[in-house]
């Protein structure tokens, strides 16, 4: 060995850092090795249990995957020794867990022989697998005396089967002062200020699903919801600060009326957390909409945290003057508080959110509303009548074919949603505020002489008032205990031997998103059995336990599955199953019980049955001909939906005249082995020929202009060149489509250059070829502009099955649109959406392309395109004069009526 090089390790034995250091710097490799025993500088460092030593070593880059001739790592001497510190400083750099030495033994070998308890605790919590064997078939398991130990290496199984589903991730770092970093595994951002500690700290982090969380004090309470998974982490021992800013992941966009809370083990609480400047995008993240929450945090003094939604409370100062208050949760909420109603005080308001319930148990209730929970701080109980005032939307789902009223309850502030109570108490706290309601603007409002619990509902008429309480009251109890229903499914694939299966629990409207999902990744569901179970009622985190029955089993781990019910999250579990009886066939059935305080309950079952092949890939139908004998054939149609593919297929099908509603009715049908995507889009065009066979074109012309206008050249012109040839074997024959065709043949292929006046504003159509030409427009931002929940864009942009950006701009634009259920007026709200998001460019195409339909040519000026002229005019600031107005609405504003409403409106 050269001098220096024997220097280095005569420096390292010895602990002399700047020796250590000078050497390196003079360009000793930090991973020479001893010729005697195989030993690196590190792994020497190690035996003599020199954190500094390692640290330096580690810094200029020393392999702590290293071996030397015994096939020992620095891991194997650190978790020999119990130095639990060297150990963390290791495994944050990247040690191997589970290397094993020439005789088979792991780290946790050497850890549990020598009954070091410290360093087997670090182990399993990074998810070290004691059930590994040496050579001698003895695993770390097996050897454990310590009771201490034994019970640790028990969690180590549940810990390793987490693991390897996916329900456990474990991810390991040096934070640095004044450093960003990302853990891409855990999804986590860890900014770390300048003040950050004077040294290095090492950070081993595990991101566990809730099923998993070994700390359960802080998963949610009552009025909590589960909004991230449990981050649960060891940190190198420090007295220095460890303040960092943290980026976490977000199971969704929290609603308006929640606020999201940090909880921590050390009962250190965070919150609310501002949802403007603490929620943002995960920019990394491709496809589906990821969020992530900012939260500041010492990571030396906790040890585990989740993110919690919690009912957001708004509060209003009130004194004798009074006042008009606007909810922010809501901008249709108002409370209003005449003069000398109180003298000082603050008015809380908190929205409860509607109810999920079946409509076959509450007839009687055609729609219901949010529950708005309104107290005084100083406890006010009735001030005098009509002293304060309350706006709030109607039902979402109101349809006016029933009676619309507004009802309140006297609660306490005690009051305990989850004991029912008898139907005379129930009636004495309940009473009907208004009734016969005639809702303006989407709005009802009423007069209050005491705070309660207030909701709108729409009862079906004549009804009992004391049926309608007790109606309310029952579903407020739903509404508190996030009561809803949903389907269990499963799906599978096979994969070498073995079969890749997932579970999940999601309500019914979700299903069939979620199901698309699995089968974008190759899941199917069961060649002869469906299996999805019918509706279950569950609440928020109720658990579940999962048994496999008959000829097949759980593969790894602990052969049952348990799976909880968070409303935020996706509720699944990947998994792998095998035949248990590879001479029958994988017949199976998948048991799901309900728990009750943790233990199972044998008289609450679901049965799931299950079929496990070899292949579940089923041929799709054979294309017959023989019905149809015009141009657009069966096969030709087939052929074009199979190359067509996605997103281009849902565009061509609007640009065909289809609606959007039609698209989804065919787009979210269940899918099945023998119904492919390619098999859905071949029937959306057999319905689109079916419109159009009594046009003498056929609409043969709008199938060439879609196919240009998503640049699809190769269909255009195969659609062309099949004309053609069809032409010359009808050559003789004679009918209106075939003149058709001989007369405008050469002109087909230049019908491409129709512009995009064609196209009525605001119509499906349109509003693709909007997109398409603006495509850099942010989805979120504009439907949040033209007025959409938050959550119902979050939706959009979630869905897997829409299968491209632009497709979900379109999504979001027909929503906004149908909601606002007049196509001048939603004309108007998008161009002044663009004008607030400053998407000018945007903004002149959509008027230029409006301007250049109301200047084409046309038998007759309809309505539609007087109001779209109108609109322009406006949203150029031009003067309307009466010239612009239709014959009604020049009655209304003679009447003085259109200026009534409005200020009504106002």
């Amino acid at each position: 060995m050269k001098t220096k090089s024997r220097q280095l390790f005569i420096a390292v034995e010895k602990g002399q850092s700047r020796n250590v250091e000078v050497l390196l710097d003079q360009g000793v490799s930090v991973n020479i090795r001893d010729e005697t025993d195989g030993s690196t500088p590190l792994i020497r460092a190690a035996k003599g249990r020199n954190y500094v030593i390692q640290q330096l070593l580690l810094t200029y880059g020393a392999d702590p995957k290293s071996k030397d001739a015994a096939g020992l790592s620095a891991l194997h001497y650190i978790a020999e020794n119990g130095d639990v510190e060297s150990l963390k400083l290791l495994l944050a750099h990247g040690a191997s867990m589970d290397a094993k030495d020439s005789s088979g033994c792991t780290p946790l070998h050497y850890s549990v022989d020598r009954s070091r308890v410290s360093t087997t605790d670090l182990l399993v919590f990074c998810g070290a697998d004691a059930k590994l064997m040496n050579k001698r078939n003895v695993a770390p398991a097996k050897v454990g005396r310590h009771q201490k130990i034994r019970s640790l290496l028990e969690d180590s199984e549940k810990i390793v089967d987490g693991i390897r589903n996916n329900d456990i991730h474990f991810e390991s770092v040096e934070l640095i002062a004044g450093k960003k970093i990302v853990l891409p595994t855990i999804d986590l951002e860890i900014d770390t200020p300048e003040t950050f500690s004077a040294k290095n700290l090492s950070f081993l982090c595990r991101r566990v699903r809730p099923e998993y969380c070994s700390n359960r004090r802080i998963l949610p309470t009552k009025k909590e919801l589960l909004i991230s998974d449990t981050f649960e982490y060891r940190t190198s021992s420090t007295h220095f600060n460890g303040i960092v800013q943290m980026g976490v992941p977000l199971y969704a966009y929290p609603e308006p009326y929640e606020d999201i809370y940090l909880k921590t083990d050390a009962d250190v609480e965070y919150g609310p957390i501002n949802r403007y400047t603490g929620i943002y995008r995960n920019e990394r993240s491709k496809g589906k909409l990821k969020w992530m929450c900012c939260v500041e945090l010492d990571v030396t003094k906790v040890n585990s945290f989740v993110l919690v939604t919690r009912p957001r409370v708004e509060y209003f100062n009130v004194g004798e003057n009074g006042e008009t208050f606007y909810s922010d949760v809501d901008k249709f909420l108002q409370i209003q508080v005449r003069p000398n109603t109180f003298e000082s005080g603050k008015i809380s308001l908190e929205v409860i959110p509607s109810p999920v319930y079946n409509q076959d148990t509450y007839k009687n209730v055609l729609s219901i509303g949010h529950f708005y929970d309104m107290n005084h701080s100083y406890h006010v109980g009735n001030f005098h009548k009509d002293g304060v005032g309350f706006t709030m939307p109607i039902p979402n789902d109101f349809e006016g074919d029933g009676e619309l009223c507004i009802l309140g309850a006297n609660l306490n502030s005690d009051f305990d949603y989850e004991k029912d109570e008898d139907r005379e108490t129930i009636l004495s706290k309940w009473e009907i505020i208004n009734m016969n309601l005639n809702p303006k603007g989407g709005k009802v409002s009423c007069a209050l002489s005491h705070f309660s619990i207030y909701v709108p509902v729409e009862r079906r008429a004549p009804i009992l008032e004391e049926e309608t309480k007790l109606n309310a009251d029952s579903l407020l109890r739903r509404s508190m205990r996030r009561q809803k229903f949903l389907n269990f499914f499963i799906m599978t694939k096979p994969d070498k031997g073995l079969h890749q299966a997932v579970i999940e629990c999601a309500p019914p409207q979700k299903v069939t998103d979620r199901m698309n999902y699995w089968r974008s990744l190759g899941y199917l569901q069961n060649k002869e059995e469906i299996s999805i179970t019918p509706d279950i009622e569950t609440k928020k985190d109720e658990e579940y336990e999962i048994v496999f029955e008959r000829n097949i089993m759980k593969a790894y781990g602990s052969k049952s599955i348990d799976l909880q019910y968070h409303p935020k999250r996706d509720n699944f579990k990947p998994f792998q199953l095998e035949v248990i009886d590879r001479d029958k066939d994988g017949r199976g059935v998948i048991l799901v019980y309900r728990k009750v305080n943790g233990v199972r309950d044998d008289n609450e079952t679901t049965i799931l049955p299950v079929v496990l092949y070899d292949s579940l890939v089923v041929d799709t139908p054979r294309i017959d001909d023989s019905e149809f004998q015009g141009f657009l054939r069966n096969s030709l149609l087939k052929r074009i939906a199979d190359k067509l593919g996605s997103p281009a297929w849902i565009q061509v099908c609007i640009l065909l005249g289809l609606s959007f509603q039609t698209i989804d009715e065919y787009r979210l049908k269940p899918s099945t082995p023998r119904q492919t995507l390619e098999h859905k889009i071949f029937k959306i065009l057999l319905e689109w020929r079916e419109r159009c066979k009594n046009r003498e074109d056929r609409g043969v012309p709008d199938l060439v202009l879609a196919l240009h206008r998503v640049n699809r050249p190769d269909l255009e012109n195969e659609l062309i060149s099949e004309l053609r040839n069809w032409l010359d074997e009808k050559e003789g024959e004679k009918d209106a489509f075939i003149e058709w065709a001989e007369e405008n043949m050469h002109g087909l292929g230049r019908q491409k250059e129709i512009n995009e006046e064609e196209a009525v504003p605001m119509s499906d159509s349109f509003l693709v070829l909007f997109t398409r030409n603006n495509e850099h427009m942010n989805c979120h931002s504009l439907g949040l502009s033209m007025d959409l929940y938050e959550s119902q864009v979050n939706d959009v942009i979630e869905d897997s099955t829409i299968p491209d950006h632009i497709m979900k701009l379109v999504k979001v634009l027909v929503m906004a649109r149908d909601k606002i259920g007049d196509d001048t007026k939603s004309f108007t709200v998008l161009a002044d959406a663009l004008e607030t998001c400053q998407l000018m460019s945007a903004r002149e195409w959509l008027m230029n392309s409006a301007t250049k339909w109301c200047e084409r040519k046309s038998e007759k000026d309809t309505k539609f395109r007087k109001d779209i002229k109108r609109a322009l005019k406006e949203l150029n600031g031009e003067k309307i004069d009466d010239s612009d107005m239709d014959d009604d609405l020049k009655e209304e504003f003679e009447k003085g009526d259109f200026t009534k409403d409005e200020t009504e409106e106002n």
